[in-house]
C-alpha cells in the first residue's frame, strides 16, 4: 500500500506535498489580502504618509500608473534632476 504522507524524522506523518503546496498558496493569498485591505491603508493614514498620499490625490496624479511621463510634477522634477546633475554646485564632483 502506497500512502502520500511521508514519515518525519520523529516518526508521525506528515501531510502530503499537494497539500503543503496547497496551504502555501492559501497562505499566500491571504497574506496579499492582509496588506492590500489591512496593512497599506493603516499606512496610507499614518502621519508621515497621509500629506504626500493627500497631495497625489488632490492633483489627480495616477499613482497605479508605471511612467510618469504625461504628469506635469514628473516632468518639472525631472528637468530640475538634469539641471542640478548638469550645473551642481561649485566644488563637487559633477559629470
Amino acid at each position: 500500500m502506497h500512502t502520500n504522507a511521508n514519515p518525519g524524522p520523529d516518526g508521525r506523518q506528515r501531510p502530503s506535498g499537494m497539500l503543503r503546496r496547497w496551504s502555501t498558496l492559501l497562505f499566500g493569498i491571504v497574506l496579499v489580502w492582509l496588506f492590500m485591505f489591512v496593512i497599506a491603508p493603516w499606512i496610507q493614514k499614518s502621519p508621515s504618509v497621509k500629506p504626500l498620499a493627500d497631495f497625489i490625490e488632490e492633483s489627480g496624479i495616477d499613482a497605479s500608473a508605471l511612467f510618469y511621463t504625461e504628469v506635469e510634477e514628473a516632468s518639472d522634477a525631472e528637468l530640475y534632476m538634469r539641471s542640478t546633475l548638469k550645473y551642481g554646485p561649485e566644488g563637487t564632483d559633477s559629470p
